[in-house]
């Protein structure tokens, strides 16, 4: 990243307003937040592009999570995240997976570090994540302004790369195995971006949100839209999501492009009722909000990636539609220190464009305080 995007952040810790003592002498562990979550996860797949059956057991995340509110306009957030430990192949070790600070001044805010990028929301009830976030979350230092005034927030985002494009190539959503990238000039540049809105239409009961991501391409620009609601009425919540790509790039051999859509819908019942504090599942603190907020709830889940011919150009595969059914338990919860502990349950199906039908059940068992 430029160099004069960290001279930003230096510039935030010394501006005048943040060096002025705050309202109310606190302690520095009032202003210091420890969090985390360990979970461990057993997955059964029959079938789907490899064709056998296979079993799996493995520690699916381990977080830990610092929030630090630094002073009245600045706070800092660092998580520590290793994922997949025990699973044959996969990479385990400990990475800093979010690194941000956030200066607010009245409706105005900057945030500068690496996080999801506020292109999705990425609501999930389930243990799985949803399709369009299997597909289209971009992590990446970056920068973001933007305004919250009442129930409407937008912001801008620019960071570097082709962040979004090599999740897509490596989501599992279509087979890469005949394919290749070719990668574009002056990628490095800080050349790539996200616009973002939201709007409570209903306090803290319906969302609607949309999102524009555009990157460099090796032929025209890489671009993208989001859109969606996330819905709660009582104990019925209902999230419908989607991705929609404008610009593609031509893949190395191909004599066009393919630009793909992801859409996911949702439903969820909640039998225990929890005061709903934040929304998406991008970033840790959201997904720790869903642990507290839905102690026990059932959720289904229907999705569909239309792959724009893409397996039939290439003789290879791509998912169709993924139906999923399971559900969460929160067996202990400690008000005070926020501890918990829950057991989690979700039985998942998905059909393929070239490849056999799969048949996936996955267990979890956590704690998250």
């Amino acid at each position: 990243m430029s160099r004069w995007l960290w001279a930003l952040a230096a510039l935030l810790l010394l501006w005048p307003q943040g060096l002025r003592a705050s309202e109310g002498p606190l302690h520095w562990a009032e202003r210091l937040k420890v969090g985390g979550v360990l979970e461990g996860q057993f997955r059964w797949v029959a079938d789907g592009p490899e064709a056998q059956n296979a079993s799996e057991l493995y520690i699916r995340r381990l977080e830990l999570s610092l929030q630090a509110a630094l002073t009245d306009e600045l706070g800092a957030s660092v998580l520590f995240n290793s994922e997949y430990l025990g699973l044959e192949g996969a990479d385990a070790s400990l990475q800093v997976d979010e690194a941000f600070l956030e200066f607010s001044k009245g409706p105005f805010y900057l945030v500068l570090g690496k996080r999801t990028l506020p292109f999705g929301l990425f609501e999930s009830h389930l243990i799985t994540d949803p399709m369009v976030q299997d597909g289209y979350e971009s992590k990446d230092v970056g920068l973001t302004a933007g305004l919250r005034k009442g129930p409407v927030e937008a912001s801008l985002t620019i960071y570097e790369g082709q962040v979004q494009m090599e999740h897509l190539f490596e989501s599992g959503l279509f087979d890469t195995s005949g394919l290749s990238r070719v990668l574009a000039d002056g990628e490095a540049e800080l050349s790539s971006f996200v616009l973002s809105a939201r709007w409570w239409a209903l306090p803290e009961r319906l969302l609607f949100f949309v999102g524009f991501l555009s990157e460099p391409g090796a032929a025209g620009r890489n671009s993208s839209l989001n859109g969606g609601l996330s819905a709660a009425f009582g104990p019925l919540r209902a999230d419908a999501e989607a991705v929609l790509a404008l610009g593609r790039e031509r893949y190395q051999g191909l004599q066009e492009a393919f630009r793909e859509a992801a859409l996911s819908l949702s439903l969820a019942y909640e039998f225990v009722l929890r005061e709903r504090t934040q929304v998406g599942g991008g970033l840790f603190a959201a997904r720790r909000a869903h642990l507290v907020a839905e102690p026990l709830e059932v959720a289904l889940r229907w999705e569909h990636f239309w792959d724009d011919g893409l397996a039939e150009a290439t003789g290879g595969w791509s998912v169709r539609d993924r139906f999923s059914l399971g559900g969460r338990y929160a067996f202990y919860y400690h008000r005070e220190s926020g501890l918990m502990s829950y057991v989690a349950a979700e039985y998942r199906v998905s059909t393929y464009r070239g490849a056999p039908e799969a048949q996936e059940l996955y267990l979890a068992l956590g704690a998250s305080f």
